[in-house]
């Protein structure tokens, strides 16, 4: 009997299962069926029944750990662990005609092609899963560099099918473990579980730094107003969009400087570095 096959299987779906020697299963969740059953009693036959109807999942062909899929299984096993890592890979459009036919060719288990086609995907990072217990995935992460976007992120553990608001555990750092809320897949509530912590973490300036700044945000609002502008002096920066807004607030950081002997350059950048976390 080949783990790997089993664990390779839909968890939250009951399959009925036949082994070599005569022994059966039926309707149990594949967990049960390690469980139940001895890795010596080889595995014959996976079935699963749909809308009343027995349908072939996987079978052996006599070769250890070896046999044959039901291609559409096989792709649901496949798209539905790659759309809960990341919803945005489209995988299922995104690729190719042949890619799950050649997999099962080459003899690969569901997880092995998904990993196969990870690592033709992504850039600058290695993204890794496997099996952890029962119905867990183990997502591992090793990423090069530090633009990637869950570089701060090498391992998370996750339940197969997750509801959202559901915790599961994100290792990173050096060596911290904390819970992220499931959001609409892994990369996506990874996202929102690091910029959280990364407000939570985020110095926040002196009040007289506040206060400075915002009086410089609003000396530059006068002077942009003498040419039409109306909008709010809190959206005034030094890293604005327009130039027209930043060289007024430049302008204003000279007069606050020149007038209240202020040194502006550290107050901005330690005032904007706190906002820019905790407007995220």
């Amino acid at each position: 009997m080949s783990k790997e096959i089993i664990q390779s299987l839909l968890p939250n779906r009951q399959y009925n299962f036949s082994t070599v020697s005569g022994a059966s299963a039926k309707s149990v969740y594949p967990h049960v069926y390690l469980e139940m059953f001895s890795d010596d009693d080889e595995l014959r036959q996976i079935t699963m029944v749909e809308n009343a109807q027995e349908i072939p999942i996987w079978y052996s062909n006599g070769i250890a750990n070896w046999g044959s899929w039901n291609e559409d299984a096989y792709s649901k096993i496949v798209f539905e662990i790659l759309d809960l890592l990341d919803k945005d890979l489209d995988a299922y459009n995104a690729t190719g005609e042949n890619f799950i036919t050649q997999a099962i060719k080459d003899g690969l288990h569901p997880i092995e092609a998904v990993n196969s086609w990870l690592s033709d995907t992504y850039t600058g990072a290695k993204v890794t899963v496997s099996r952890h217990v029962k119905d867990m995935l183990d997502i591992d992460f090793e990423v090069s560099g530090d633009k990637c976007e869950h570089a701060m992120c090498w391992r998370v553990v996750i339940d197969q099918n997750p509801k959202k608001g559901d915790i599961f555990n994100v290792y990173y750092g050096e060596n911290s473990k904390g819970g992220a809320s499931f959001d609409t897949c892994v990369l996506s509530s990874i996202r929102k579980y690091f910029r959280e912590i990364t407000k939570e973490n985020a110095p926040k300036p002196d009040d007289v730094y506040l206060e400075i700044y915002k009086q410089a945000q609003e000396v530059a609002q006068r002077i942009l107003s003498l040419n039409g502008y109306d909008g709010d002096s809190k959206a005034i920066s030094s890293t604005h969009k327009s130039i027209r807004i930043r060289n007024a607030f430049d302008t204003a950081c000279e007069i606050m400087q020149m007038l209240q002997g202020h040194e502006m350059s550290d107050i901005v950048e330690d005032v904007e570095a706190y906002l820019s976390h905790t407007s995220q």
